[in-house]
């Protein structure tokens, strides 16, 4: 599982990326996901084998909601939030977005 508490993540398997994937069908700089106007974009970085959300290719940005699958290579991602804390009335206070990549495909680690 990844957090995503910085922004903008690149995905991708240049050394540099906040998430790098060691897979030959993921390109250097592959896509990345941001923020903007208060919604989780994700944008495919003009990346030879593209990138699927939610089995679809995408060509534009599009916003990332909880449980959206993200295909980059033989890589599965998907996102997920959870609450952060509660306020004592049990309402959420605030949320954090998380990745959970799911695939044969190990991440690399940084260096």
């Amino acid at each position: 599982m990844v957090s995503l508490n910085e922004f903008p993540q690149f995905i991708g398997r240049d050394r540099q990326c906040q998430i790098v994937l060691d897979d030959v069908q993921v390109s250097r700089q592959h896509c990345r996901i941001d923020v903007v106007d208060e919604k989780v974009m994700l944008s495919d970085l003009r990346s030879r084998n593209g990138t699927l959300f939610n089995s679809r290719r995408i060509t534009t940005p599009v916003v990332l909601s909880t449980g959206d699958r993200i295909i980059v290579g033989r890589t599965v991602l998907q996102l997920f939030s959870e609450p952060v804390g509660s306020h004592p009335t049990g309402t959420q206070t605030t949320m954090t977005d998380h990745v959970q990549i799911n695939s044969d495909t190990r991440i690399a680690p940084r260096s």
